[in-house]
């Protein structure tokens, strides 16, 4: 049974910002700049560590070891076809929960043997907003 725990200003308002973005990827680094939140560098890394364990958010690692981006997981479940497209850029996660990714999946495993393990799986690349500013550069 999970521990019911106390609900400060802090987290409440972490969880609400979460929640309002559901399919969307967030760094401590991106919380911290949140000027919504007002939220201290300490309370961020503490509130997204203690939300993950909770199983509130989802952790997902950086190619490189260092750092995570966090997403909100609400009723949302890994399964087929959930995988996480990065910006080489910018940096920013999003989610690409979609039947493409599902029908992807499945061709792996069918035409090569080989089943992904699509929670953890994160596709790199450019999102739209780097590419039109680089365009204008």
């Amino acid at each position: 049974m999970p521990v019911k725990r106390y609900q400060t200003k802090s987290r409440r308002a972490l969880g609400d910002f979460f929640a309002a973005h559901p399919h969307t990827c967030f760094t401590a680094r991106d919380i911290i700049r949140e000027p919504s939140l007002e939220l201290s560098e300490p309370s961020v890394y503490r509130l997204l560590a203690a939300m993950a364990e909770e199983g509130i958010l989802e952790r997902i690692a950086a190619q490189d070891g260092e750092g995570a981006a966090y997403r909100y997981l609400g009723d949302h479940h890994h399964g087929e076809g959930h995988f996480h497209l990065k910006c080489e850029r910018c940096g920013q996660t999003v989610c690409a929960d979609c039947d493409f990714m599902g029908e992807m999946e499945e061709h792996f495993a069918k035409e090569h043997g080989f089943a992904l393990s699509a929670g953890n799986t994160v596709l790199y690349g450019t999102c739209q907003k780097c590419r039109e500013k680089a365009k204008t550069e």
